[in-house]
């Protein structure tokens, strides 16, 4: 069975990495592959070598703080995974523009890939499914969008992290679809047959210190006052440090958490501005009550995690791990990195250093997330999911020693003051835990505190146009009611009408068919003097010489009798006068001028029967049948018949390519060969040169028929296929031979182009399909006879 394969790159050029990190992934059965890198690459270019490596298998991605794979806990690197089909199925999606998402948008959404996945998949469930988002970290829009999709994706657990972009907090990019996206999310739902646990941990214990959100902005995530004072000059004095030297290390080293139900929740700090606020990670809200967190032992948190897993799973082939960057720069900052990477490493961890994780539908940070998969398949193990984390195992707050103080008698009020504040920080945490279990509600209020804004505004417009709506729907009805009446008298009126349009459609056909038999009748006409010319040559000189045999049969026949009569008694003199009979006859030159006069006959004969079989061939009135036939006998057939209009005015120039078969009417082609030919020679006033080529192109064959006439005017080309529309004398054309031949190209499902100069001539093209269409299958091309 094919197993989860996953590699690390520190190649600086982004197709280099690309390459190097598809070499080592691929599989023969790839199902899915989900990379993280860094934001110093280029971005363009590594979209552009992903598409070109992997075509149609899915990737999704997104840039990081840090990447995690089997080279270490790196920067600047190309670090990811792929999973086999054969043991997992995937499907993918993506929610743009996150500024104005909302609750029935990202339920609509997790709807979709829940039915996607149905579709290729055993039902999905817990059991067997879970999901991984990827987001933008600086969209300020996690809280919602992990809470919606957790709600809506049931008991299939939802973890992820969101994107950065190595601590420049400009932009961040997640990959979907063959590039990168800002202000989106991208959600993976992965059903497996390998067991999978869902994992959490954190190392920090909250203190006795508390502090009090006073004023911010909820919407931005930034905190200005705490305690009545700006909030960096209260965080700076709480951990001992001067505003002016507060750096991302101390963020790291000393977060501020919230306790819901007597876990800490970590709500860390992104930075400090230069007006005195703290921008967060995470959602925050004024009236919220914040503890400084005391840090454990990162590592030995970790490796403690790591074994639980293992007890759980055995040696796992992939963690995929949603690490906070806070995280990252507490173990630089602390010189324990290399302890981190090794139990990482021994773990199979592939991941990224995060501006945020996502664990069950709740958006926090200095955590460490992700999805433990197996090594073995399912039948061989429970295959339950379990979303547990360590940091439960500190639930209890670290002690800290308080010297007794004693109390003079000056300050007493403040001493009560500061009980009574102390009683009203107990009362608003217990209340908060009350809301309900889980930092989850939490969350959600606040999300949902927003959106109670707007669907009020919303309702309040909804109402007064709901008056509005209720004095409309009365008249609508009656409207309503008018209208069906008028429908059903204009149906019976439209079907009246439909079948007199049926009756007048077959008199059309009728006409049609008719006026295209009336432009051949035409045509034939036109041509009869000269194929009649045509016929009266052979047939004057076959006449002449059966006369000239005639006589020679007859000297002959008097020889015969001349010998008959003086048989029985020759003598010398009668030998003599047979002799003499025989030079006055020229018999010798009787005998051979005999074959020759009957060479002549046949061959006039032959003329004369082509002749009449090639006219019979044109205008036999039969042949509608689709059949595969010879186009260039077509055209010769065709040109024998217009010989006579031809010869006098142009030297026709062939110019054949080699034709297949074609499918078709030949009578109705050889009919738009002639219209053709007949306009090519009427276009050349004295003399000239009509060339007639040929081709094939793929699945059509072309035909070209070029003369060195007049032209035809700009101002006309548009109309030459008009019915009726013709530049000739009275008398000289009915204005149809283009307009039917048009009629006749198109329902061979081909196309006639022309190309005409005035002054240089005129080039018709036609273009045709070497088969029929399953269109032209449908409705066969019914022509008039």
């Amino acid at each position: 069975m094919s197993r989860i394969r996953s590699m690390q790159t520190r190649a600086e050029d982004a197709c280099t990495a690309v390459r190097e990190f598809h070499q080592e992934v691929i599989q023969p059965d790839t199902e899915l592959v989900l990379f993280f890198c860094s934001s110093h690459y280029d971005l363009a270019a590594l979209a552009d070598e992903m598409n070109r490596l992997f075509g149609d298998i899915p990737v999704v991605g997104c840039t990081t703080a840090g990447e995690i794979g089997p080279l270490g806990y790196l920067d600047h690197t190309l670090t990811g995974v792929s999973f086999p089909a054969g043991s997992c199925t995937a499907v993918t999606g993506r929610l743009d523009d996150l500024q104005q998402f909302s609750i029935a948008r990202g339920q609509t959404f997790t709807d979709s890939l829940l039915q996607r996945l149905d579709a290729r998949a055993a039902k999905p469930s817990g059991g067997h499914s879970f999901g991984f988002l990827l987001i933008d970290g600086l969209s300020v829009r996690e809280e919602q969008v992990a809470r919606t999709l957790q709600t809506a994706l049931g008991d299939i657990v939802l973890v992820g992290g969101s994107a950065g972009d190595d601590l420049c907090f400009d932009q961040t990019w997640v990959f979907h679809d063959g590039a990168f996206h800002h202000d989106s999310a991208v959600l993976t739902l992965l059903s497996t047959d390998f067991p999978f646990r869902q994992f959490k941990t954190q190392h920090f214990l909250s203190l006795e210190e508390r502090l009090v959100v006073t004023r911010a902005d909820a919407e931005q995530r930034v905190v200005y006052e705490i305690n009545g004072i700006p909030a960096a000059q209260a965080y700076a004095e709480l951990i001992g440090v001067t505003v002016e030297a507060l750096e991302p290390h101390h963020f790291a080293a000393a977060p501020v958490v919230v306790l819901i139900d007597g876990t800490d929740y970590v709500r860390s700090i992104q930075k400090a501005g230069p007006d005195g606020s703290l921008t967060f990670y995470s959602a925050i809200d004024e009236g919220l009550v914040l503890r400084v967190a005391q840090g454990m032992d990162l590592v030995s948190d970790l490796e403690a995690t790591m074994t639980q897993l293992c007890e759980e799973l055995g040696l796992p082939q992939l963690v995929l791990s949603c690490d906070c960057i806070l995280r990252n720069l507490e173990v630089t900052q602390k010189n324990t990195k290399a302890a981190v990477e090794a139990v990482l490493d021994r773990y199979n961890a592939v991941g990224f250093s995060t501006y945020g994780e996502q664990y069950g539908g709740v958006h926090m940070n200095q955590t460490l997330t992700g999805i433990a998969i197996g090594d073995c398949i399912r039948s061989k193990m429970s295959g339950l999911v379990s979303g547990w984390s360590l940091h439960d195992r500190h639930k209890q707050q670290a002690p800290r020693a308080v010297a007794p103080r004693p109390v003079p008698q000056r300050q007493l009020e403040a001493e009560q003051l500061r009980k009574m504040v102390q009683a009203l920080m107990d009362r608003a945490e217990r209340s908060t835990s009350v809301r309900g279990s889980g930092f989850s509600l939490f969350q959600t209020a606040v999300m949902l505190e927003d959106q109670v804004r707007a669907r009020t505004r919303e309702l309040e417009a909804a109402l007064r146009e709901n008056e509005q709506i209720n004095r409309a729907l009365q008249q609508a009805q009656e409207d309503m009611a008018r209208e069906i009446r008028e429908r059903r008298e204009a149906l019976v009126a439209l079907e009246r009408e439909k079948e007199e349009q049926r009756v007048l459609i077959g008199k059309l056909e009728e006409a049609h068919n008719q006026l295209l038999q009336s432009e051949k009748l035409a045509s034939i006409g036109q041509l009869a003097a000269g194929v009649a010319h045509e016929i009266n040559n052979p047939i004057g000189f076959v006449n002449s010489n059966l006369n000239t045999l005639r006589r020679h049969i007859n000297d002959l026949l008097r020889l015969i009798d001349a010998y008959e009569a003086v048989e029985p008694s020759l003598t010398a003199e009668a030998a003599g006068q047979i002799a003499q009979l025989k030079i006055e006859l020229e018999l010798g030159y009787l005998r051979e001028d005999v074959g020759a006069l009957i060479a002549e006959s046949i061959d006039g004969t032959s003329r004369v029967r082509r002749i009449v079989q090639d006219l019979r061939d044109f205008s036999r009135t039969g042949a509608t049948d689709w059949q595969f036939a010879d186009l260039h006998q077509g055209l010769e057939s065709t040109l024998n018949v217009v010989a006579n209009e031809i010869k006098y005015k142009a030297t026709v120039v062939r110019e054949y390519g080699q034709l297949p078969a074609v499918e078709c009417v030949p009578a109705q082609l050889n009919q738009v060969f002639l219209n053709l030919l007949v306009n090519a020679a009427q276009a050349i006033e004295e003399h000239g040169t009509i060339t007639l080529r040929t081709g094939c192109e793929g699945d059509q064959v072309w035909l070209t028929f070029a003369d060195d006439g007049a032209g035809i005017p700009d101002e006309l080309q548009s109309r030459i296929f008009d019915p009726f529309f013709t530049t000739k004398p009275v008398g000289q054309g009915t204005g149809l031979g283009l307009s039917l031949s048009y009629g006749i190209v198109q329902k061979h499902g081909g196309r006639i182009e022309v190309d005409s100069r005035p002054g240089e001539g005129t080039t018709f093209t036609l273009w045709l399909p070497v088969r029929r269409t399953a269109e032209e299958n449908a409705s066969a091309v019914e022509q008039p006879q």
